[in-house]
């Protein structure tokens, strides 16, 4: 069985024209070169594995919560250490007018509960796919009001860090998907507003929030710039926006990581 799942992978391995910079920190991605290995885990995740210039390497996406320090990747050849670096992220303070999306009413949480969990699940999503396109494009026009990472404080309640990017644009401005995907999730949640969320494959997870419309449907393919809806102001916000995160083994990491990465 073993050695039919490592065909399988050796099958779906990915081979891009470039590769994101190695970032190991919080919030940031480690690409590290497991020699031959064909697949790689960490903390019991799989771990996306990408071939380039005749070689394996892991990209591991490092959570905002992980501490500095020597850590072990495991894969087919042995275990691999790796160190993540230090990182700090400055404070950000907004006031949300609507209180209860700073502290829900008991009437709401069995639903943040619910969707919390359906947005997790899509999140451990591990595709084997190929030719995943690493390269991304802006999903919006706009200007970034928010950037990945602050700590936050709502009303002056200490909130979990900024998990993505902010666009802020005018309401109706197109959002388009910055790589090819499948639409792994739609909805209109409570925090999120109207949401989608594209499954890019080994891992790879993006979400766009905030939208007043959504144009694709669940389980559609769609190629790379495609419309997948518009910035709208649904969810908890402060004015017209997309809220843009990316997922790359179950965790949330800058979005920066995936764009000019041509170099």
């Amino acid at each position: 069985m073993r050695a039919y799942l490592l065909l399988i992978l050796q099958i779906f391995f990915c081979s891009v024209a470039a590769m994101p910079e190695n970032s190991p920190f919080p919030g940031g991605l480690a690409v590290l070169d497991i020699g031959s290995s064909e697949w790689a885990k960490f903390e019991n995740k799989d771990v996306m594995v990408l071939r380039e210039d005749n070689r394996n390497l892991a990209l591991l996406g490092i959570g905002l919560q992980k501490k500095p320090g020597e850590y072990q990747i495991e894969t087919q050849v042995g275990n691999f250490i790796f160190y993540i670096k230090p990182k700090t992220y400055p404070t950000q303070h907004l006031t949300i007018k609507n209180k209860n999306h700073v502290t829900p009413p008991k009437r709401d949480l069995d639903r943040i509960f619910r969707e919390k969990r359906e947005m997790n699940e899509i999140f451990k999503n591990f595709r084997l796919k190929k030719d995943i396109d690493l390269n991304f494009s802006i999903p919006s026009d706009g200007f970034v009001s928010s950037e990945f990472g602050l700590k936050r404080y709502l009303n002056g309640q200490a909130r979990s860090p900024h998990s993505g990017i902010d666009i802020a644009a005018v309401q109706g401005t197109s959002v388009f998907a910055p790589s090819a995907g499948i639409v792994a999730m739609t909805g209109n949640y409570f925090f999120n507003g109207k949401t989608v969320l594209l499954d890019h494959g080994q891992g790879l997870i993006t979400m766009y929030c905030h939208l007043s419309k959504i144009t694709v449907a669940q389980s559609e393919k769609i190629k790379k710039g495609v419309k997948i809806g518009e910035v709208g102001m649904t969810g908890r916000v402060t004015g017209a926006h997309l809220h843009w995160a990316v997922s790359l083994n179950n965790v949330r990491i800058n979005p920066r990581n995936f764009l000019d990465n041509t170099k």
